[in-house]
């Protein structure tokens, strides 16, 4: 459960990437190329297998360099042609194709197929100034991050991966060289949701978590095929173990003098983690890397430099010597952008304000980006609302096109709460796949917030689309609406897969969900009782939870197959949160005591917790209050006291459970003088009018109207109770004989007296 990686500090310099952004001269789109569609026909009826194939046929016939092999070429021209149309959209098949036609002097083949291939490419570098650091460019296979490369003329300096968190994305960067212009470039590329959309036959492909179970097994194969490769080093960044950290950091100082960047940040992101004396050893991993000014290397090591703030060491002259060489290497202050956000990522102040004057330079000169940043935190500082020259900059941007902003423009129509221009605007974001508006507009929808109309099936679909970027919290939406849907199976696997996507992506409120869902013990899920108190325990202790731990221990408390009975143990779960005022742990610890007790003994904790929780505001602890005194449950009897609260307590507004408790108590009393069918009815009756009204509200009625004397109508509603109950699935032989033995007593002229809640 816990959500806490070494790789932090890539994943926020990483996150940072949005200002770097790659300016190459994009193809215009040819006519007839149609690239989107072609990509939702291939994922609608690609073969994944026959598409990945077809890269096989790369090595035949290109060099590494990018350049035909002319007898391959001729040996496979059918396999290529055939190839071309099982993968139509694959750049690097594109491009070895186009080369291979030139290199058999096939001028008219030639030209058609890299018309084709500047098709795609102008598809795959649209909008790159604006998606930066939001959408990667989305590929098959890495050969096709090469063909790029090829096609571009630019100098591959490093490639890294950032750290993968459970979204859409495997981000794997490349930090290209310019020698015209002198200039270093970033670009993003992601094969990871090509891959899951392809698995259309898998049933796991429908839920979040299966991606991480993909990058896993990539990961773990390189980590024993090609284990200096830098997809084997994200096995480093997702350890918690220092012992293998440590027993690591040799290797990576070797890749690292050998002059490769994954290694040597990989080291600092462990020496961060560790927080221990290696730090030094990563700076001198990085300077070398540094001294080629590598922008990738100049910016973290300024940021080891900067050190902790207000220790001694921290050298913060060199760290902006750093940043600047960065922002000359990258241009348009990106180097101090990618340095300020990483330093508000990780709270220290002291980088921000290292770069502060120059990013407010570079807004006022008309650098977008760096204006949208600068306005995202004003709106922090103050609501969400957006002012001044922060408004009309977010606003241009955001009319242009950039995902960031247009976010940002919606949050701000949202602290206004003017909820049409937020979901126009979070609408606009989540266009473009960034899933933090995905989740927004997904809620909004979902829950018909800031006025806007509930749309459920709106909701879902983007609150899905978000899940699948790495936002948790809407696996545990997406997961309890599937809870709410119905109890048959079918639905509670796809409740089940969405939870799990949330647990394993650390979200609380989805782990306890999962739990409890494994607790009603369905045949055919992943788990039952045993595997929920592990869960529940697993929260508790990562999460602190006071919710999972009071669910925990009332498992515990009542027990269940494979979960032996604990009483003692639950009691003692929830006495810490008791004292500390959580009122739904004193009820659920006042009704264990109370359960123990019964009517054989009293318990003073258990009345005295009742009456904390009913003083703090609590309906619900005050009819259990009012229910212990009326049946003398850990206390002695107290009709008089019992009626009298649940007369407050309905006084006060609806209360359905006080009700029907009041309801049944003064229609099945054992001591008549205590019978009052007519005030029962009264209670009762608007909770059953519905024919959805729950079967325990039926029973009560069914009791009332015996009370007052009506058998026949009692009759009546004791069946359509049974009927209720027996239609779940898990009722107990004792209630049904229980609901039989009523039946047959209202059918003999008999009203229920003295059976208890």
């Amino acid at each position: 459960m816990k959500t806490e990686r070494t790789g932090w500090l890539a994943s926020r310099l990483c996150r940072a990437l949005a200002g770097a952004v790659l300016a190459l001269a994009v193809p215009a789109a040819q006519a007839g190329n149609d690239i989107d569609a072609d990509w939702r026909e291939l994922f609608a009826k690609g073969d994944a297998d026959a598409i990945y194939a077809t890269y096989a046929l790369i090595g035949e016939i290109q060099t590494a360099d990018g350049a035909a092999i002319a007898d391959g070429c001729r040996a496979k021209a059918a396999a290529i042609a055939t190839a071309l149309q099982v993968n139509p959209v694959g750049l690097g098949l594109w491009y070895a194709a186009q080369e291979c036609a030139r290199s058999d002097g096939d001028e008219a083949l030639a030209q058609s197929r890299g018309e084709r291939f500047e098709a795609l490419l102008a598809h795959a570098l649209a909008g790159r100034a604006l998606k930066q650091g939001i959408v990667p460019v989305r590929i098959l296979s890495l050969s096709d991050a090469e063909a790029v490369v090829f096609a571009t003329g630019r100098e591959v300096l490093y490639e890294i991966y950032e750290p993968y968190d459970g979204g859409r994305y495997l981000v794997y960067t490349l930090g290209l060289w310019d020698a015209k212009d002198a200039r270093e470039t970033l670009l993003q590329f992601d094969y990871l949701d090509a891959y899951v959309q392809l698995q259309r036959e898998n049933p796991q492909a429908e839920f979040p978590y299966f991606r991480r179970e993909v990058v896993k097994a990539w990961r773990d194969a390189a980590v024993t095929n090609s284990p200096d490769a830098p997809l084997a080093q994200l096995h480093l960044l997702g350890s918690e173990d220092e012992a293998t950290l440590k027993a690591m950091m040799g290797n990576l100082q070797r890749n690292a003098a050998a002059g490769h960047l994954m290694p040597a940040m990989t080291l600092a992101m462990i020496c961060e983690k560790l927080a221990s004396t290696c730090r030094g050893q990563a700076i001198d991993a990085l300077l070398p890397l540094a001294e080629k000014r590598y922008a990738m290397a100049l910016v973290t090591l300024a940021f080891l430099y900067l050190g902790d703030e207000g220790k001694r060491g921290s050298h913060a002259k060199a760290a902006k010597a750093l940043v600047e060489q960065a922002d000359q290497r990258l241009g348009q202050a990106q180097g101090s952008l990618l340095f300020g956000v990483l330093g508000e990522l990780s709270g220290r102040k002291s980088a921000w304000a290292l770069v502060e004057k120059d990013l407010e330079k570079a807004a006022a000169e008309g650098n977008a980006k760096v204006a949208v940043m600068l306005a995202a935190r004003a709106a922090d500082r103050n609501g969400g609302v957006l002012q001044g020259v922060h408004l009309r900059r977010t606003i241009s941007a955001a009319e242009a096109g950039m995902p960031i902003a247009q976010n940002l423009y919606a949050r701000h129509f949202f602290a206004r709460t003017d909820g049409a221009q937020a979901s126009l605007w979070f609408g606009r974001a989540a266009e473009s796949g960034m899933a933090a508006a995905q989740r927004s507009v997904g809620s909004v929808h979902y829950f018909g917030l800031a006025g806007v109309k509930q749309d459920k099936v709106l909701g879902l679909k983007w609150l899905k689309l978000a899940a699948h970027g790495g936002e948790a919290m809407s696996s545990t939406v997406v997961g309890q609406d599937y809870l709410e849907q119905g109890d048959d199976l079918a639905t509670l696997l796809h409740a089940q897969g969405w939870l799990l996507s949330a647990v394993v992506a650390g979200d609380e409120q989805g782990g306890t969900a999962l739990a409890g869902l494994y607790e009603r013990d369905v045949e055919g899920l992943n788990g039952g009782p045993a595997q929920a108190a592990i869960l529940y325990a697993a929260i508790v202790q990562d999460h602190d939870s006071a919710v999972a731990r009071r669910a925990w221990a009332e498992l515990l408390y009542a027990g269940a197959r494979d979960v032996p009975q604990d009483k003692p143990k639950a009691e003692s779960l929830l006495r810490g949160d008791a004292q500390k005022g959580v009122v739904e742990s004193q009820l659920s610890l006042a009704k264990m005591l109370i359960g123990s007790a019964g009517t054989q003994q009293q318990s003073p904790e258990a009345m005295e917790l009742l009456r904390k929780a009913y003083a703090a505001g609590s309906k619900e602890a005050g009819n259990a209050l009012a229910t212990a005194q009326w049946y003398g449950l850990a206390t002695a009897p107290q009709p008089k006291a019992a009626r009298k609260l649940w007369a407050t307590l309905l006084a006060t507004g609806p209360h359905a459970e006080t009700a029907n408790n009041f309801a049944w108590a003064v229609c099945t009393p054992a001591d008549e003088a205590l019978l009052d069918a007519s005030a029962g009815l009264a209670a009762i009756r608007p909770l059953t009018a519905d024919e959805s009204a729950p079967a325990h509200y039926v029973d009560t009625l069914a009791a009332c109207e015996a009370a007052a004397g009506d058998f026949k109508a009692a009759v009546a509603t004791q069946e359509r109770a049974n009927r209720l109950f027996e239609a779940r699935k898990s009722v107990s032989a004792e209630l049904v004989k229980q609901l039989q033995r009523r039946l047959e007593q209202y059918r003999n002229g008999k009203r229920e007296a003295g059976s208890g809640i």
